[in-house]
């Protein structure tokens, strides 16, 4: 696979932190070819239910918490683990609560993000629509200099 995945490559471990029922692994090797090693972390498939406190068991090449950051009450902890373990970086994604009303979406979404906030650890992001209405999601990328 080339860098089109944004520097996703086949010699890569790609840890999803609530994987869900592991779709990304799919979209990857499906639209882009991806060939690298996939781990999925989530009370689905392995267990893992509280990612408030789950520590990465070493460093791997890339994170993935789509969805996720919002079900957290100190979302910000979770970032920093993934920094401090991430070989090349992260991808996040979370409602935009500057055009949906998050806490009123999920009984279990516990914050409300913004891409100011976002940025204001270190991510850099985009918006994309999600969840119906325009701009409703909030992509966020960290890369290992």
């Amino acid at each position: 696979m080339d860098q089109a995945a944004g520097g996703l490559d086949d010699a890569d471990i790609l840890v999803d932190v609530g994987a869900g029922f592991t779709e990304l692994d799919f979209f990857l090797r499906n639209e882009y070819g991806w060939r690298g090693r996939y781990v999925p972390l989530d009370a689905w498939v392995d267990g893992t239910f509280d990612f408030s406190t789950w520590r990465p068991a070493r460093p791997v090449g890339w994170y993935a918490a789509l969805e996720v950051l919002e079900h957290l009450q100190d979302p910000e902890d979770l970032i920093r683990r993934m920094k401090e373990s991430a070989l090349k970086g992260f991808v996040v994604t979370t409602p935009n609560s500057n055009v949906v009303d998050v806490l009123a979406q999920d009984p279990t979404h516990v914050t409300a993000l913004d891409e100011d906030t976002l940025r204001k650890w270190g991510l850099a992001t985009s918006l994309h629509n999600f969840y119906g209405q325009y701009q409703d999601g909030i992509c966020g990328l960290w890369r290992k200099d």
